[in-house]
């Protein structure tokens, strides 16, 4: 693969070659790729790149997830029931803010505290903020739900019917396909979604039993040097857009735009590949418009116009900045620039059994 990337003649009928002393710079930067999974897909991250940042919202719920001992994860949730507890509502006639500590099932370690939404919210708005500990990984996350048997006003309840029991249901549905994964772990066999941490078994559509689940999982890596350095994966099961990356491109309003600019702003490169027999669009640019935070911006698409649960979108994005004035050791030139984007990303597919 790093052959491919230096010398890109046979991947993409472009050839990049580096002196010998950028060639060895980057050949020690791109060495000893390992798979790495990000939502559905899958690619080679080098030995030198360490994760950073990631999110993941499965069915418009947020899913944090943090290594923590299992003694530390039982004094959170205390600390946690002992808060809300302790939380006035606004109004007296909402009190109490918790209204009930529901435990998960015998095979699973945490517990579900159901409360009101916000302090000034009325009871009959609930949240149900569920808690999870699995192989050394503290999930949390939360479902809005709906408790309207003790409220007084009979239009209010005809218009919010009570949902807590199915609501607990899909929630622990949720919370029995969370798996943690810790440091050298191996990736999920079958159908999953990877995020930091951790992985959901399944696809999204079963966590509700729905015909279209969505699913959006952001991770973000880079390398310690140079720290200039940064590549984000983006993926989700729902984004269709109407134009494509390179047709936005050619747009007259994106002319003006790059015109407003002059010379500061460059396209370096914009076409079409195909990786993995996926078809992706890609936009290499240099960003030159603050002469503070000068930077190459690397972006692709997959399946930008067909997201779907069959074929998961993906944006990739590369991040070089600001640069320097060419003096600081760790500066990357533009050619080296192009050999890391290629390597990293002719590596994408989809992780086998993902889907």
């Amino acid at each position: 693969m790093l052959a491919c990337a230096l010398s890109l003649q046979a991947c993409h009928s472009v050839e990049i070659k580096l002196p010998a002393k950028e060639k060895k710079v980057t050949e020690a930067l791109l060495a000893n790729p390992r798979p790495v999974c990000v939502g559905r897909y899958m690619f080679d991250l080098p030995e030198q790149f360490s994760q950073g940042g990631s999110s993941v919202i499965i069915n418009d719920k947020r899913i944090e997830a943090q290594p923590m001992p299992l003694p530390a994860f039982e004094q959170r949730i205390r600390l946690r029931e002992q808060e809300i507890a302790a939380t006035k509502t606004i109004r007296e006639i909402n009190a109490p803010f918790l209204k009930g500590v529901h435990q998960l099932p015998s095979d699973m370690v945490g517990v579900v505290f159901e409360r009101n939404s916000t302090p000034g919210s009325p009871a009959l708005f609930r949240e149900l903020e569920a808690h999870l500990y699995h192989n050394g990984i503290a999930f949390r996350t939360e479902l809005l739900a709906k408790n309207s048997d003790e409220d007084q006003n009979e239009q209010r309840r005809a218009r919010h019917p009570t949902n807590i029991t199915a609501k607990l249901s899909e929630l622990q549905n949720l919370l029995g396909r969370l798996r943690g994964v810790k440091e050298g772990d191996p990736m999920p066999k079958g159908p999953a979604l990877c995020f930091k941490h951790g992985y959901l078994v399944g696809d999204s559509r079963a966590v509700t039993g729905s015909e279209y689940g969505k699913e959006r999982v952001v991770m973000g890596f880079w390398p310690e040097e140079p720290s200039r350095v940064g590549i984000s994966f983006t993926t989700n099961n729902y984004l269709q857009t109407d134009t494509t990356l390179l047709e936005r491109m050619s747009g007259a309003s994106m002319a003006k735009l790059l015109l407003r600019f002059g010379a500061q702003v460059k396209t370096l490169h914009k076409g079409s590949r195909t990786i993995k027999d996926a078809y992706a669009e890609e936009l290499l640019v240099y960003n030159g418009s603050d002469p503070d935070e000068k930077e190459y911006n690397y972006l692709m698409y997959i399946n930008e116009q067909t997201g779907s649960n069959k074929a998961p979108f993906l944006e990739v994005e590369m991040n070089y900045g600001p640069i320097g004035k060419g003096t600081e050791p760790d500066e990357l030139t533009e050619k080296q620039l192009r050999a890391i984007w290629y390597q990293l990303t002719d590596s994408i597919r989809i992780r086998p059994g993902a889907i």
